[in-house]
Formats: C-alpha cells, sequence, structure tokens
C-alpha cells in the first residue's frame, strides 16, 4: 500500500462486529451453496480450506468443532428416515 492509501486505511478503522457478520455473511452463503450443484465444490472446498479456520477465527468458532457440526446437520438434512418426514394431514400414510 502506498503512503495515502495506509493513511485512509487508519482513519478508517472498522469495528470488529462488521468483519463478524462479514464472516458470518460468507459462512451461510457457503452453506446455502453446498444445496446447489453448481456450486457445491467450491463450497467443500471452502469448508475443508484455511479460508474457513480464518472465518472461524473471527468468529471465535473452534473451526474443527464447526466442520463437524457442519457434517452432523448436513447428514441430518441429506440421510433423513423417510419415517421422520412431515407429511401433511390431507395425505394418507401408507
Amino acid at each position: 500500500m502506498g503512503m495515502v492509501d495506509e493513511r485512509v486505511f487508519r482513519a478508517r478503522r472498522l469495528p470488529v462486529e462488521i468483519f463478524r457478520a462479514l464472516a458470518e455473511s460468507v459462512v451461510r452463503q457457503a452453506v446455502m451453496d453446498l444445496h446447489h450443484d453448481v456450486y457445491r465444490e467450491d463450497a467443500r472446498r471452502f469448508f475443508d480450506g484455511r479460508s474457513f479456520d480464518a472465518y472461524c477465527g473471527i468468529l471465535g468458532w473452534n473451526s474443527r468443532r464447526a466442520r463437524a457440526n457442519l457434517q452432523a446437520r448436513l447428514d441430518g438434512l441429506m440421510y433423513r428416515d423417510p419415517g421422520d418426514l412431515i407429511r401433511h394431514p390431507a395425505v394418507p400414510t401408507r
């Protein structure tokens, strides 16, 4: 960065809450991307990579625990027992 850029950066220090909100937004979008075939591989690379570790650091999360929780939730959504599905009352069950 040049001299002018550094002075502007120092003058505009942003509260950490802004970075946390941005980090939460990025993680939330990556979770959504896991549900779309087009973006799934990129999202998986994000969660497996060092960037996710950095975002967890910003958020104060343990990255290993966050990955385990994410995997458990995704497994629960993708491999749900059909008996657990809520049925509409008008649809007869067999």
